[in-house]
Formats: structure tokens, sequence, C-alpha cells
């Protein structure tokens, strides 16, 4: 009986190293190789329901009770999913499925693929109008407790509309500019949300264009 103790044991043991070695294999083989025999189907899925979302934040009535919700809805909605199509972009391309693992020469592979120059041209056109973003003095006042008149230095075109933020990372607002075509130009934003009524009980001394 003594001989025959080990041998239940022997078989455990073997049965647990053979566990331990799928689950090696389970955890060395990435995640990215079953993600890409299923994206293609999600990503169709995905890509109307990000539509459907950023259409329902933009509906007036939604848009206009609920303001700021949109505004931050659209911008950090659109820069997650930027965000999301590089590291997509990145593990796609320098991930081998025939070898199952990570290219360690990424950066050939990268500007062989046009997948990167498409995505690098979008961040870029992205980047661009951040680039001419300042913050500059302001002189508001108030003629009525409804509107209030926002005036910069500087002389620019009548007809021409600017967007102005408190800050630039949440929200931006757009309003017509009016010109003396001289020294100075200025905005009339009626007192409708809460950046607007700020203006006119708050009023800052610069803003962000």
């Amino acid at each position: 009986m003594e001989l025959r103790k080990p041998f239940p044991k022997t078989y455990y043991n073997r049965k647990s190293v053979n566990r331990a070695k799928s689950y090696a294999r389970f955890i060395e083989t990435p995640l990215l190789d079953n993600f890409l025999s299923i994206s293609s189907s999600k990503s169709k899925a995905n890509c109307p329901t990000s539509l459907c979302l950023s259409c329902l934040a933009a509906f007036p009535l939604v848009r206009h009770l609920h303001h700021n919700v949109f505004e931050r809805f659209h911008r950090f909605a659109g820069w997650t999913s930027l965000a999301l199509l590089w590291v997509f972009v990145v593990l796609t391309i320098s991930y081998d499925p025939k070898t199952k693992s990570y290219s360690n020469q990424l950066g050939s592979r990268l500007i062989k693929q046009e997948e990167f120059w498409f995505t690098l041209a979008i961040t870029v056109l992205i980047i661009i109008p951040w680039l001419t973003v300042r913050r500059v003095p302001v002189k508001i006042s108030a003629p009525s407790g409804h509107a209030s008149i926002i005036k910069f230095e500087g002389r620019v075109k009548t007809g021409i509309l600017g967007r102005i933020s408190p800050s630039p990372l949440s929200e931006w607002h757009a309003f017509g500019i009016i010109s003396d075509g001289k020294s100075e130009h200025m905005m009339l934003a009626g007192d409708v949300g809460d950046f607007t009524k700020s203006l006119v009980s708050n009023p800052p001394s610069h803003l962000w264009v």
C-alpha cells in the first residue's frame, strides 16, 4: 500500500503542472489575438453607437437644457476616441498573429501602413487649431442685465465669427464680431447660459480666444 500512495500524488502533481503550463500559455498569449478576431464586428457596432450618442447629446432639447453636458461629452469623447484609435493602430500593426508576439521594429512597421498616416493626419488637424489659442485681456460692460459687450484690442473685419472661453479644455462659445475698424473689436453676448450670465454678474479680465 505504501508503494501505491505516491502514484496518486504524482498524477496530481503532473496534472497541476500541466494546468499551470496552460495558464502560463494563456497569460503569455496577448489578448489582442482574440481582440483582432472580433474587432471588425465590434467596430461596426461601436461606430453607430458612438454616432448615436453624439447625436443624442446634440439634440436641441438636451443641448438647451444641459449645454455643459453637451460641450464636455463631445470634447472628451472625441479625445478619448482619438487616444483609443492610436492604441488600436499601434497594437494592430506591431502584433504578428503568426508568432503571437509583438514586433520590436515598431517604427519601420508603422511607416509602411496607411492606417498610421491617416491617424497622424487626423491628429495634426486636431492639434493645429489649438496652436493659435491664447489668453487675452478684455473689457466687459453690461448695458443691461440681459446682455454684455466684450471688447478686445486689435482691428478685425466685421462679420467674422469668434470663439471665446473661460477654460479652453472645457467649453467654447461663438459670437459674431463687431469692429470699429480702428483699434478694437467687440462681441455682444446675450444672457442665456451659465457662461454668458457670469459675464454680466462677474466679468473676467481675461478670456481665451
